[in-house]
């Protein structure tokens, strides 16, 4: 019997998160048995507004079975604690804040003799942002000594909130 486990679910510094920026998922999982765990699998899942970005490393075989559930298949885990995994995965919030964000992350094996300690959750706090951009143009294209040219400058916030206070500055 084997007794994999999530030994650490944390993000890596960046609760909070900003809306429609990006936070990430250290997930740390363990085998305290003397016998192997077979055909471990690891299972992220985050509610509807979060979108998976990546994980790392590749060699944890993880891929998103759902549009909020994400799965590593991490094989056989080791046992006595000689074989943890840490799985790092990058989650992009797309809804607008101030939320919180309570996601879960579970281990699983076909030989795990106590599930009591299979899942850990995690909660991250997404603060309102926007994402804001800036053009500009000139015209004429090229101009004599002497003569005026007209820059435009151009705001734009692509959400997802709105943002009440912003300072552009050009210096020529």
């Amino acid at each position: 019997a084997a007794d994999p486990q999530i030994a650490a679910f944390t993000d890596d510094g960046s609760d909070p998160a900003v809306a429609g920026g990006l936070y990430t998922y250290q997930i740390r999982v363990d085998n305290n048995a003397l016998d192997a765990a077979i055909n471990t699998r690891l299972r992220v899942t985050v509610p509807a507004g979060a979108s998976f970005v990546s994980a790392a490393p590749a060699s944890q075989n993880c891929a998103p079975i759902s549009a909020t559930v994400v799965e590593c298949a991490l094989g056989t885990l080791g046992a006595s604690g000689a074989d943890a995994r840490t799985v790092s995965m990058t989650w992009r919030a797309i809804f607008p804040g101030l939320t919180s964000i309570a996601s879960s992350a579970e281990v699983l094996a076909d030989n795990d003799d106590n599930p009591n300690n299979n899942r850990e959750t995690e909660d991250t706090t997404v603060n309102p942002g926007g994402n804001l951009s800036l053009g500009m143009t000139g015209a004429p294209g090229s101009a004599s000594t002497g003569s005026t040219v007209t820059y435009t400058l151009t705001a734009a916030n692509a959400g997802p909130n709105a943002v009440t206070t912003m300072v552009v500055t050009n210096n020529l």
